[in-house]
């Protein structure tokens, strides 16, 4: 634009002229990972919570310490053993593995994961613009022709004629 105009469009910046705006944005920023942090240790604690749950033999529930009819009946029906932590532990395990995997993608999902967001974002513009020049129609005739002639080719005779 410089050579267009004869002058630039940037205008000079002067000494700490946007700190009020710095500043709230650090501290949204820390609030952020504040907040992350916080999350971070409930997921934690949840998680000790839950394999304490799991690994204790005689953990009663909180909504069940109420009523101490019930929680002795069951005890002694089962023998002090949970009959359904034998089926729900596993599904626990692999739901806590697909919680912390959906967690991420949302995180990347709502740059929230700056970088990862960022080299996915350009990584999937480059392709896209890659793409572009491949040339489709012929790269799809010969690929359907392949199978095609794979899939029904004379030796589909043979095998008809012996089966």
């Amino acid at each position: 634009f410089f050579i267009v105009l004869g002058r630039s469009l940037a205008s000079p910046i002067a000494p700490n002229q946007n700190e009020a705006a710095y500043v709230a944005y650090m501290a949204d920023y820390q609030a952020l990972l504040e907040g992350w942090e916080e999350e971070k240790e409930l997921e934690e604690k949840f998680s000790r919570e839950i394999l304490g749950d799991i690994s204790n033999e005689d953990h009663v529930e909180i909504a069940t310490k109420k009523r101490a009819d019930l929680v002795t009946g069951i005890k002694e029906t089962f023998g002090g053993v949970n009959p359904v932590r034998q089926i729900l532990h596993p599904i626990q395990i692999d739901l806590g593995k697909i919680l912390v995997y959906t967690r991420i993608c949302k995180h990347i999902v709502l740059w929230r994961e700056n970088f990862y967001s960022f080299w996915i974002t350009t990584i999937a513009f480059c392709l896209s613009m890659l793409s572009a020049w491949i040339p489709w129609a012929w790269l799809l005739r010969w690929i359907f022709r392949f199978l095609l002639i794979g899939g029904s080719g004379p030796w589909n005779k043979i095998w008809d004629y012996l089966y």
